[in-house]
């Protein structure tokens, strides 16, 4: 007897599928009232309005003071927005036809990172003052550039917030230039800074003032400066150790500006091709800043040179080789490796006393050190 209740069970499904079109679409439809004019008239102005808006997050942010369950979800949605800080970018890599895994992962991190903006307006990057300004800023500004004629009110929106958080980046220059995440980190966000100011100048005439600053300015001759005579970087911070055999692309800008011959160097540039191997990501860019070169000035390096800032160095120079590297600081400072204090010696081409160097991340994380924005800390030694 089961059986047959159950043959007729399964039988009842199939023939419900064969019902005729008109019982199937038998549903209640939703209000639909949409138009020009209803959208218009009742569409929210204010933001944010996807999920959200204003009183929805005010009382959202209420409950976070005295609701445990919403405390604590909150607590894990932070810990996974800390934990995609640490990501890679997302690449646009398909599985056979389909980009479904990345796409899943882009709205996770959207969504974990876009509750955790909302709910604390951490600026991030807009008005940093490390390198994460320059990179992302400087992008900001290339894409709204590219879009601008399709939206102009996003593009100029976009360019006014960016230049405004750029002096933020800029103010870590000061005052003679020292750039407290060393020489390499110098390469890495000054490029961004100095990329940012030609896309200004060539679709606007100006780069609103990128050249104007002193400090910025002066930062090239630091650059020179952290150049010892072994081949090696003054390597402070989270600085390599060594000079590739390319030319330097982003001190080719600063000749550009300056006609400072000290910045072009020729040399370098005139190896064979081969000798010059790969090139870095902005070696298209400096071809135009080399085409735009006129010698005006020749102000090399001193031999004795100090930087005040956030990580003052002191850099004395003379005969045989003779290198002394010297810097202050804090431990906090970005990229600094927990060194409030280092220097570094050579002579006759020779590096007698050294300074360690950077350390990859992973090794850190595994000794039970992690990284919390501007610094490296260790939960036990």
């Amino acid at each position: 007897m089961r059986h047959i209740v159950i043959i007729l069970f399964f039988l009842g499904i199939f023939m419900t599928g064969n019902m005729p079109a008109q019982e199937k679409r038998n549903i209640p439809a939703l209000d639909n009232p949409m138009s020009v004019r209803y959208l218009r008239k009742n569409l929210r102005k204010s933001h944010p309005r996807l999920v959200l808006n204003p009183s929805i997050e005010n009382n959202l942010k209420k409950k976070l003071k005295t609701d445990p369950v919403v405390k604590n979800v909150y607590e894990a949605i932070r810990l996974n927005a800390r934990e995609i800080m640490d990501k890679p970018f997302l690449e646009r890599i398909k599985e056979g036809r389909r980009l479904l895994a990345v796409s899943r992962e882009m709205l996770y991190r959207v969504n974990m990172l876009g509750m955790v903006y909302r709910i604390e307006k951490d600026p991030g990057w807009v008005s940093g003052t490390n390198n994460w300004n320059q990179v992302c800023n400087g992008g900001m500004i290339a894409a709204s550039i590219a879009i601008a004629e399709k939206d102009p009110d996003l593009a100029a929106k976009t360019i006014k917030r960016a230049l405004d958080g750029i002096p933020h980046a800029l103010s870590s220059y000061l005052p003679d230039g020292v750039y407290p995440e060393g020489s390499t980190y110098w390469d890495y966000g000054t490029g961004f800074s100095v990329i940012t100011a030609a896309i200004l100048e060539s679709a606007f005439g100006t780069d609103f003032g990128h050249t104007r600053h002193e400090a910025y300015m002066a930062s090239a001759m630091f650059r020179v400066i952290c150049n010892a005579p072994s081949g090696l970087y003054y390597n402070f911070a989270d600085c390599g150790d060594r000079r590739e055999r390319r030319f330097d692309d982003v001190l080719a800008w600063f000749a550009s500006k300056t006609g400072n011959k000290a910045f072009f160097e020729k040399e370098r540039m005139l190896q064979s091709p081969e000798e010059l191997g790969k090139l870095s990501r902005l070696g298209g860019a400096a071809l135009v800043w080399i085409s735009q070169y006129r010698e005006k000035a020749n102000v090399d390096a001193p031999s004795v040179w100090y930087g005040r800032g956030q990580n003052p160095i002191a850099v004395f120079t003379g005969e045989n080789g003779y290198y002394f590297g010297g810097k202050g600081g804090r431990a906090t400072t970005s990229h600094g490796n927990m060194d409030a204090g280092s220097f570094i010696f050579e002579l006759d081409g020779v590096r007698w006393v050294i300074d360690p160097g950077n350390q990859g991340y992973h090794t850190l994380e595994q000794t039970g050190c992690l990284k919390f924005k501007n610094s490296i800390q260790c939960l036990y030694l």
